[in-house]
């Protein structure tokens, strides 16, 4: 990871994360309160935690995932959101690790009339401060209430047609 100076765009230094295996799935989110970021790592199942320590930054693997990791964010409320493969939501404590809860979903994406009833496999998500999810998947996004029901769908199947967004 390539660490740049935001006034001059100078690279500063480099941060490696030992054993991140390569992924066009990995991502990385900021916790500015806490000033630390979270890495992904789709293939080993791992969440990374990095913090600042001078020129150097201490890395640490935070939480070993039951899924692969895709997409992270973090919640208003202060929890680590993670879209895993496949079909799931998982939020963790982002001081502890602890898992807070775990979203399948399959069972959560009740859908209305208007949007298309296939398997879902999210890629991002974030929690608005209303509770409700913000998921966006391979061909579209979904904005879905705590209790499950999908309230709006953006997009349709792959590729071209009218639903696009």
């Amino acid at each position: 990871m390539y660490v740049y100076d935001t006034k001059e765009y100078k690279l500063e230094y480099c941060i490696t994360i030992p054993g991140l295996q390569p992924s066009i799935y990995n991502d990385l989110t900021e916790w500015a309160d806490h000033n630390c970021l979270f890495v992904s790592d789709f293939g080993a199942k791992i969440i990374h935690k990095i913090e600042p320590n001078g020129d150097e930054s201490k890395v640490t693997k935070f939480i070993d995932v039951p899924y692969e990791p895709k997409g992270l964010s973090i919640t208003p409320d202060g929890n680590l959101l993670v879209a895993c493969n496949l079909n799931k939501l998982a939020e963790y404590d982002a001081k502890t690790g602890e898992k807070k809860c775990e979203v399948d979903l399959t069972t959560l994406f009740q859908m209305p009339e208007a949007c298309a009833a296939y398997d879902v496999n999210p890629l991002h998500a974030t929690k608005r401060a209303d509770g409700e999810y913000v998921v966006c998947h391979g061909s579209g996004v979904r904005i879905m209430k705590a209790d499950g029901y999908t309230r709006r769908c953006y997009g349709g199947m792959w590729g071209p047609g009218e639903k696009d967004q």
